[in-house]
């Protein structure tokens, strides 16, 4: 995911005359695919906890304390899905972001 994230903002440059609109319009594509099956495993197996672990597809409660305090900072805010916005709207995807905006406003 992250390096998709990378590949996107070097395909946006405006100074990289190396990769052509399609190609930028072929990686935006990807890491909007990528990004939208990340968050709906999220929201199928993680949701409403702060994250979801990936190896056993379970949530992950940050009052559970299984890694000390380390736990506290995620708060029980669904910390992935805040975090996920802000990537919907930049990659396009306005259906999702109004989705996620409606829960996070209406829960949080």
């Amino acid at each position: 995911m992250r390096r998709a994230l990378l590949l996107l903002a070097a395909a946006t440059a405006t100074t990289n005359d190396g990769v052509s609109y399609e190609a930028r319009i072929v990686l935006r594509d990807r890491v909007r695919d990528m990004h939208a099956h990340a968050l709906q495993s999220y929201m199928d197996h993680g949701y409403p906890h702060d994250e979801l672990l990936p190896l056993s597809c379970e949530g992950r409660r940050w009052d559970a304390r299984k890694r000390g305090t380390l736990d506290d900072s995620l708060g029980g805010y669904m910390m992935t899905l805040v975090d996920g916005v802000d990537t919907q709207l930049v990659v396009g995807d306005h259906e999702a972001f109004a989705r996620s905006l409606d829960i996070i406003t209406s829960e949080v």
